[in-house]
């Protein structure tokens, strides 16, 4: 969104520290005029009115809120914009659009073992947000004595639990997402407690994919975790992660890069401060408020990352 056209605008007190006006450039503009090592503040003025538009009836766009929430309700909007957008294109263009719609729910889908399932889709219709960030994840829950249930459902972020102490990477929080849960609380017709697990695996991957470190626990308010989680530039998916083996793509299609890191600063949900750092041109840049600065790799890399984007590499 940065990078999309005349969005930033420098503060009024330090234009006259370049040459040329710094007013309506893009971000990449301004980096060719060295304003990014001077740490000149900018603001994203024409952009505001636009998310404040999506808040009516609304809580408002104005309070505080997790970068994690508000990133999805941003792109829910985005994503109900477009679908409108392609509605109304549909009476003059017949043919096309972005409907992503299925018509198989409840259909039974059986397995190399002869084992029958009931498969489920959630009624979508797709948009150029969901082409971008739009990842399908297959749900397969199991309870004993009844039969499979399979749902296919969209996802723009995919939240990770690092909790448990084996977690100390993004591939193994990834292991533990996609790994088989055991579930309790299920119980049968008679209200007996019955044997049931869930599983997820990947349908389909989105070219940029978002991932959420889910570092606050609630117990008795929410607490922050704040160990390390090892993440690094690249990103392979691993082929381990798709349950239907026809549907794994080849590793080049496979292999992320990441571009962008958010960091949450404080004890716990309720306080604290966001901040962010953006890959380009092959040059970290960090962004606090209004002020931002160049940054090296291993400075971003040891950062204690809540939300990281990745871009798909092919």
């Amino acid at each position: 969104m940065i990078e999309c056209g005349q969005l930033i605008e420098t503060e009024e007190k330090n234009k006259k520290k370049t040459k040329k006006s710094t007013k309506n450039l893009t971000f990449r503009e301004l980096q060719q005029l060295d304003v990014m090592d001077q740490g000149q503040s900018f603001n994203l003025d024409l952009l505001i009115p636009l998310i404040n538009k999506f808040s009516k009836g609304n809580k408002g766009y104005f309070h505080q809120e997790d970068a994690e929430e508000f990133l999805c309700w941003l792109l829910n909007n985005l994503h109900e914009e477009c679908i409108k957008v392609d509605d109304y294109l549909k009476q003059f263009t017949p043919i096309g659009g972005f409907n992503n719609n299925n018509d198989v729910s409840g259909w039974k889908e059986v397995s190399k073992k002869g084992k029958s399932s009931t498969l489920h889709f959630t009624e979508y219709q797709g948009s150029i947000i969901s082409d971008i960030f739009g990842c399908k994840i297959r749900s397969i829950l199991s309870k004993k004595g009844s039969t499979t249930s399979v749902s296919i459902d969209p996802y723009f972020c995919l939240s990770l639990d690092i909790d448990d102490k084996s977690i100390k990477s993004v591939e193994t929080a990834l292991q533990h997402f996609f790994s088989k849960q055991n579930l309790s609380g299920v119980k049968n017709k008679n209200k007996l407690e019955i044997k049931s697990s869930i599983q997820l695996s990947i349908q389909t991957l989105p070219i940029i994919l978002v991932l959420q470190l889910k570092r606050f626990t609630y117990n008795k308010g929410s607490n922050k975790i704040t160990k390390d989680i090892y993440y690094d530039t690249e990103l392979i998916i691993s082929p381990s992660f798709f349950m239907n083996k026809k549907l794994i793509p080849p590793v080049n299609k496979r292999k992320y890069q990441l571009f962008s890191i958010v960091t949450h600063h404080g004890y716990n949900l309720k306080q604290g401060h966001y901040t962010t750092d953006i890959l380009s041109n092959s040059q970290w840049t960090h962004f606090n408020d209004n002020k931002f600065n160049n940054i090296n790799k291993n400075t971003a890399l040891n950062r204690e990352g809540y939300l990281l984007f990745y871009r798909k590499v092919d």
